[in-house]
Order: structure tokens, then sequence, then C-alpha cells
């Protein structure tokens, strides 16, 4: 299976239930190999947590084929992989929260 992997920066919304008017960078793993596909679900998905994209930072087109799921160094993308084979849709990595100043300088919260 191929899919997608996004990183990107972000604001939680003001009306956001969680964080409201934080900003957070993270990773979104998306189990789709068409791109604009890809990219409108991953967009959806922060839609629905309340977030807005600043950034996309990467974009890379992954392929389960080449990650080897048994080798100890991959534990990473074989944890989200497993999680995107179950649940079928956007998978996102922690929210890691930052405020940033003027000069584009992250601190965190």
């Amino acid at each position: 299976m191929k899919f997608w992997y996004f990183s990107f920066e972000g604001k939680f919304l003001d009306s956001s239930p969680q964080y409201p008017g934080s900003e957070v960078y993270s990773n979104c793993f998306v189990p789709l190999s068409d791109k604009e596909k890809a990219k409108a679900l991953f967009l959806k998905s922060l839609a629905g947590e309340y977030i807005k994209l600043t950034k996309i930072a990467k974009e890379i087109l992954m392929d389960a084929n080449d990650i080897d799921f048994e080798c100890e160094e991959n534990s990473y993308w074989t944890a989200f992989y497993k999680e995107m084979e179950e649940d079928k849709g956007a998978v996102f990595d922690v929210w890691n929260l930052y405020r940033g100043d003027a000069d584009g300088e992250r601190h965190e919260p």
C-alpha cells in the first residue's frame, strides 16, 4: 500500500475544544496513493480537528513495500501504518504545540 506523509504547521481555531489559538506542528499519514485525493482528505481531517493549515513542510509518497516492519529502527512508521490500516483514514502524530514570535521562532506554550 502506498500512503502520503504530510509534515505541517497550523493553528488551532479559537473555537477548538482543545488548545484554542495554539500553534501546532505535526505529521499526518493518509492511506491513499493519489496525491490530490490524499491532500483533500488531509485538509478535511485538519478541519475536523479545528486546525487551520499555515504551511506544509513536507509531502512524501511512501510505499509500505519499502518499509521493513521487522526492523526496530522503523517502529515509528510501523505504528502509523498499522493505525492507518485499521482506521482507513488520516492518522495524526502527536500535537507539538508552540507559540511563534514576530521573527518566526518557536517557543513552548
